[in-house]
């Protein structure tokens, strides 16, 4: 197996572990729902873990252990799911606000 298609696999497997892991952490609950400050709290873990995967990717990148290509593609994933909690931390702190 090439080192491109290992990088790749464990690469898959971080993205998938920062959509999912807000899903598994245990909530913050106040009367059976959840508390605004533990989804707010979960959004910045979801989003430190995903700029920390940026960061290691680009560092991947620059040593050669990743191809251009899968470089790219892994950036452009990752790079979307911030957008994405970005977006959700932002709507959740003006709800609390």
């Amino acid at each position: 197996m090439s080192i491109g298609i290992v990088a790749s696999l464990m690469l898959s497997l971080v993205v998938v572990w920062c959509i999912a892991a807000p899903f598994f952490e245990p909530a913050l609950t106040q009367g059976g729902a959840q508390d605004a400050f533990g989804v707010v709290g979960s959004l910045r873990d979801s989003k430190e873990r995903a700029l920390r995967s940026l960061k290691d990717l680009e560092l991947d990148y620059s040593m050669g252990k990743v191809s251009k290509d899968d470089f790219e593609e892994s950036k452009g994933v990752l790079s979307l799911e911030v957008a994405r909690i970005l977006e959700e931390l932002q709507r959740q702190e003006a709800t609390r606000a």
